[in-house]
């Protein structure tokens, strides 16, 4: 629902790269003396070059060293860079005899120890990059792999570890954490038995740390799931601090829909249950006259999507399992809509069905 800042950055990093790298090469390459009066040459270098660097970064490393196969990734690397550095000579070979050729009239078996030096000279290059991007890969999959033992952690013992803006690192049980909020440039954890306490994290480091554990719900403002009192389709009441106090948050507009979706998986008996049934107590709700006009199947339906709004054809079908078809239920839907009993609001994949009070009928 956010975009990851992080991820764009680091896109953009190896953008800038290949820009430069392409540059760099025009001008600064091993065989530049040779090529040139053909510079396209030396651009097919570099992006061969390129194409071998985020080969391994992007495919070799994660299938090769994840699964521990390294006596085949270590043959694969070196073919690879020694095929590479082959084709880049022989994109030059000719240049290269014409310009000894003009120089000198060395011997063949001299012709062939300066190419071999060319070539070691590619290939040693190469590794250097290789090299480089290999252990970069290497150093992200292992704080990768560190955040995922985190999150089993946590999954298993409900634990957080955070750093406080004074003192020492603090476990606390993610039980006791209603939500995270930012404040005047600081982070704030609140709990349900304390006050909130300044901490050493960002949102988006809460967010990706803690990840399926928390809900963005706006920009300032990160839930869990274990306080949850209530929500509706607008906002989200947490618990916060001692003596049952409790906190309202909104959510992001243009976000409500998912949020809410969200929160009905997560927490699907929490959806403001004293409202709705005082709610049907009032006019516009599901009447028994009303029952008998509508059919047997539509007042059910429409029990269930005054019971549980924003409701999706998918849960409909789950929940009258046995007592109706998803065809028949997609069909009633249709009817009831066009009748004003019922309408849908949202997109197609995290959109809902909500009853329409009798008085906001058409």
């Amino acid at each position: 629902m956010i975009m990851n800042r992080k991820k764009i950055f680091i896109t953009g990093a190896h953008v800038l790269f290949c820009l430069l790298f392409v540059g760099w090469f025009y001008t600064n390459s091993f065989i530049r003396p040779y090529a040139i009066f053909y510079p396209y040459k030396e651009i097919i270098s570099a992006l061969l070059v390129l194409f071998i660097i985020y080969l391994n970064y992007l495919i070799l490393i994660p299938y090769f060293i994840r699964r521990s196969y390294y006596k085949g990734y270590i043959f694969l690397s070196l073919l690879l860079l020694v095929v590479l550095s082959i084709a880049e000579l022989q994109l030059v070979k000719n240049d290269i005899l014409g310009c000894i050729e003009l120089s000198s009239n060395g011997l063949l078996s001299e012709k062939r120890i300066y190419l071999l030096s060319i070539l070691l000279m590619l290939v040693l290059r190469n590794s250097g990059f290789y090299l480089f991007f290999t252990i970069l890969r290497l150093y992200e999959l292992t704080k990768a792999n560190a955040l995922i033992e985190k999150k089993e952690a946590l999954n298993q013992d409900g634990l957080i570890l955070l750093l406080p803006l004074q003192g020492k690192p603090i476990s606390i049980n993610i039980k006791y954490v209603s939500y995270f909020s930012h404040e005047r440039n600081q982070t704030f954890i609140h709990g349900i038995s304390s006050e909130a306490a300044s901490i050493y994290f960002t949102l988006n480091n809460i967010q990706e740390y803690l990840g399926d554990n928390c809900l963005r719900v706006n920009k300032e403002n990160i839930i869990t799931f274990t306080n949850i009192i209530s929500y509706n389709k607008d906002e989200v009441v947490v618990k916060n601090g001692k003596g049952n106090k409790q906190r309202s948050l909104t959510y992001y507009k243009k976000d409500a829909q998912n949020i809410l979706s969200v929160l009905r998986k997560k927490v699907p008996d929490l959806e403001e249950k004293n409202a709705i049934n005082s709610q049907k107590m009032q006019d516009g709700g599901i009447k028994e006259d009303e029952k008998n006009d509508i059919g047997g199947i539509n007042a059910l339906i429409l029990d269930e999507i005054r019971n549980d709004p924003c409701i999706s054809v998918v849960t409909l079908a789950q929940k009258l399992k046995g007592k109706s078809s998803l065809r028949t239920i997609e069909r009633k839907l249709e009817e009831l809509k066009k009748s004003g009993y019922i309408k849908f609001e949202g997109s197609k994949k995290t959109g809902g069905y909500y009853f329409v009070e009798r008085k906001d009928r058409k």
